[in-house]
């Protein structure tokens, strides 16, 4: 009697992923059509030069090595908040 009881469970849970399966393969479906959708409209926008994507987003210039030295910054404070608890 457990067995069957068991096998029933079995089956419940492989329609239950069966179904989420279902759906996460129909959601992929939508992406990949508004990705479509997306990649035809960008087909006419044209690049900026790199001054003018800047300047029209308010962005400076960006340094690699700035960039590193954030990410150590960042680590500091993360080993700091660590050693405290």
């Amino acid at each position: 009697m457990a067995v069957k009881t068991e096998f029933s469970k079995f089956g419940n849970s492989l329609a239950t992923v069966e179904k989420k399966l279902h759906e996460a393969s129909n959601r992929l479906g939508d992406v990949r059509t508004r990705q479509r959708v997306l990649t035809r409209k960008l087909r006419d926008v044209q690049e900026l030069p790199s001054a003018d994507t800047e300047r029209l987003l308010e962005l400076g210039p960006i340094s690699i090595a700035a960039v590193a030295d954030d990410g150590l910054e960042n680590e500091k404070e993360s080993d700091t908040q660590t050693e405290v608890k």
